[in-house]
């Protein structure tokens, strides 16, 4: 059993077809990856698998990035 719940903000999930992805910021460039989500309230969505505790994720521009895209970050 997983002992930390990965919460999300949910500005962070966007569905393409019948899969639910984040995109995750590494080294500077956007990775696309689908995730299994859990229970979801108005701001943040649980986590189940795909996605590890302290990744970056995106949560602008979604539908305009591209895997492997470079992205800046601003924290």
């Amino acid at each position: 059993a997983r002992s930390s719940t990965v919460l999300v903000p949910n500005d962070a999930v966007f569905r393409t077809g019948e899969k639910d992805r984040v995109c995750v910021v590494e080294d500077g460039k956007a990775r696309l990856r689908a995730v299994t989500l859990g229970q979801s309230n108005f701001e943040v969505t649980q986590v189940l698998s795909g996605l590890t505790e302290g990744e970056v994720v995106a949560i602008n521009r979604l539908e305009e990035l591209a895997d492997g895209e470079r992205v800046k970050v601003d924290r």
